[in-house]
């Protein structure tokens, strides 16, 4: 889950009863957005969120075993929003069963992946010589121009990353349209949730 939540305090509660009905052999993980700043307190979100199982990749890294014996890390970026990020797992376990950090050389065997609220962290990616960066934040542009496009995204590379697949060396990025927003008008930019399958060679 790549951040926007919540918006409103008085929805706390919708958490558990819908996002606990995420599930996946790995464990669910996620980092917060700019609108779940609107939240006074913003532990309210996460410790929800943690009840659940999922990890917050906003606070830590995490290190991951695949049942095929392949290893997995994953790190988040909230920034410019939340500076909680805390490079030391806190899974004791994981950080034992695998030593990749992001200031060592990166195993050929290991699948690199980020989150990131929005895609202007692209840069950071790169220099963490991440493998897969999710993001969203863009909403696709919210309203998209046949032949054209996207007029204008929230991001400071423009409409340049509003959503879709892009490969920035080495980092391949997905970008989400995201599945809702505070702006009620979309134009040919539906919502979406995104099924991404990665293979191994």
């Amino acid at each position: 889950i790549t951040g926007d939540i919540i918006d409103c305090a008085h929805c706390l509660g919708w958490i558990e009863p819908l996002l606990g009905r995420l599930q996946a052999r790995l464990g669910c993980s996620y980092l917060l957005g700019n609108h779940d700043r609107r939240i006074a307190q913003v532990s309210d979100v996460t410790s929800r969120l943690d009840s659940l199982g999922h990890f917050d990749l906003g606070a830590a890294d995490q290190h991951l075993i695949t049942p095929q014996g392949g290893r997995l890390f994953m790190t988040g970026n909230e920034r410019p929003w939340f500076e909680r990020h805390d490079t030391q797992t806190r899974d004791a376990a994981s950080a034992a069963s695998a030593a990749t950090r992001l200031d060592e050389p990166t195993p050929a065997d290991v699948l690199r992946l980020g989150l990131s609220h929005t895609p202007d962290n692209i840069d950071w990616a790169r220099q963490q010589q991440l493998d897969l960066l999710l993001a969203g934040h863009t909403h696709g542009g919210q309203v998209r121009l046949p032949g054209i496009g996207p007029l204008v995204a929230p991001s400071r590379y423009g409409s340049r990353f509003a959503s879709g697949v892009f490969f920035r060396e080495p980092v391949l990025m997905h970008v989400s349209r995201g599945l809702s927003g505070t702006h009620p008008l979309r134009w040919r930019c539906l919502p979406e949730i995104s099924l991404i399958t990665l293979q191994s060679p």
